[in-house]
C-alpha cells in the first residue's frame, strides 16, 4: 500500500520537546522518535514526564526527562545545559508548551493573562533564544 506521509531519517538528531508528558507534546516526541531521534522531554508534571519518557526509551531511542518550569529563565538554561551535556546538541526544538485559562474575556484577571503570556509567548522566545546559542 503506497501512502502519502513523507518518509525522512533523523538518526542522530536530538530533538527537545516541551510539554511532552502528555497529549499534543508527547505525540510529537512519540512521531519524532519513531523516525530515529533522540528526545529530550521537558514539562512541569513529574510522574507524566517519567511515564512518557519511558514509553521514549522503551521504543529503543536515549530519552532525558526535563523537569523544567518554563515560566522562569534560569530554568530554561537549565533545561538547555542537561540537554547538551547529556547528548553535545540539540537539532530540533518543538515549543509546544502551553496553556489556557478559559474565561469569558470580561473576567480575564491580570493574574491569568500574565500565566498566559508567560508560557504561551515569554517561555517559548527564551527556549528559542537559548537553544540558539547552545
Amino acid at each position: 500500500m503506497k501512502t502519502n506521509a513523507p518518509t525522512f531519517d533523523l538518526t542522530g538528531k536530538v530533538a527537545l520537546v516541551t510539554g511532552a508528558a502528555r497529549g499534543i507534546g508527547y505525540a510529537i516526541a512519540e512521531a519524532l522518535a519513531s523516525y530515529g531521534s533522540d528526545i529530550v522531554l521537558c514539562d512541569v508534571l513529574p510522574t507524566e514526564l517519567m511515564e512518557a519518557t519511558d514509553a521514549i526509551g522503551d521504543m529503543g531511542r536515549r530519552a532525558l526527562a526535563v523537569e523544567a518550569d518554563l515560566t522562569k529563565v534560569t530554568e530554561i538554561g537549565g533545561m538547555v545545559e542537561k540537554a547538551v551535556r547529556e547528548f553535545g546538541h540539540i537539532d530540533i526544538l518543538v515549543n509546544n508548551a502551553g496553556i489556557n485559562i478559559t474565561q469569558m474575556a470580561v473576567d480575564v484577571t491580570e493574574e491569568a493573562w500574565d500565566k498566559v503570556l508567560n508560557i504561551n509567548l515569554k517561555a517559548v522566545f527564551f527556549c528559542a533564544q537559548t537553544v540558539g546559542k547552545s
